[in-house]
């Protein structure tokens, strides 16, 4: 793609350089998984953006994007994801100054249905829950621990490394790649029984992912999400809307 995009009078990027250096930019904070998401809706935004007529503003073409994406993606989900990810090209296109106003800025996201896809566990669900954690590996009893106890969402957990565990005032903490997030800024606190537990599993490790696959490596948001569905219908909890992120709405509900 050699073709430039006229943003604003007299400032010219190439949109192909700009989306590479951009995508450079999220690998340094981001997983592989959640990488390849955003190459992929940034490729098709730009593909789609190259098609159409550079004498028409920006913000235009933007909104005319976000019916595109209307259109295409059935969940509001799966749109609102990938109007973020533009956004999220826009806002570092205009920290590195390649433009001088955010056009994206306004992009709203389609309004998201009231009804929660996702359940948090019941009292006798989570009863279930934490007899079969007893019966389970190490690696999996920690990582429920941190997704009920602590209530992190399923890539946070994986993007853990045992670097991000560290003392912090008079508490020892994970440090999170939060969404929203460019880096890991923000903290959880953790309880004594699941620092034991993760100290156990670490054993002489120093650095690399917490949760390890079998091959070694980290373990993917995707493979995470499908072992912790796996450890509910194990346990006798098999409902369609129980999945990983419930347990983050039973943190919520245990809270309060």
């Amino acid at each position: 793609m050699s073709k430039a995009l006229i943003i604003q009078p007299n400032l010219h990027y190439h949109i192909t350089s700009e989306t590479n250096l951009f995508l450079e930019h999220v690998a340094k904070t981001k997983s592989a998984s959640t990488l390849k998401t955003y190459a992929a809706n940034t490729n098709a935004f730009v593909v789609w953006l190259l098609d159409q007529d550079t004498n028409k503003g920006l913000k235009s073409h933007l909104e005319a994007y976000k019916s595109h994406i209307g259109m295409k993606y059935g969940s509001a989900r799966s749109k609102n994801l990938n109007l973020s990810i533009v956004r999220s090209l826009f806002k570092y296109l205009l920290k590195e100054g390649v433009i001088t106003e955010n056009p994206a800025e306004s992009l709203e996201n389609f309004k998201v249905p009231d009804t929660h896809s996702k359940s948090a566990l019941s009292k006798y669900q989570l009863h279930d829950l934490m007899q079969h954690l007893e019966t389970l590996k190490l690696r999996d009893r920690v990582l429920m621990s941190l997704l009920i106890s602590n209530g992190l969402r399923a890539n946070e957990a994986s993007n853990i490394l045992i670097e991000d565990i560290t003392q912090h005032g008079e508490n020892m903490v994970i440090f999170l790649l939060r969404k929203g997030y460019d880096d890991k800024s923000c903290y959880t606190i953790l309880n004594e029984k699941t620092y034991a537990l993760i100290r156990e599993l670490v054993g002489d490790r120093t650095e690399g992912h917490l949760f390890q696959s079998q091959k070694g490596g980290g373990i993917t948001t995707t493979s995470l999400s499908k072992l912790v569905k796996k450890i509910f219908r194990d346990a006798g909890i098999d409902e369609s809307s129980i999945t990983c992120h419930s347990c983050r709405h039973t943190t919520a509900v245990l809270a309060l």
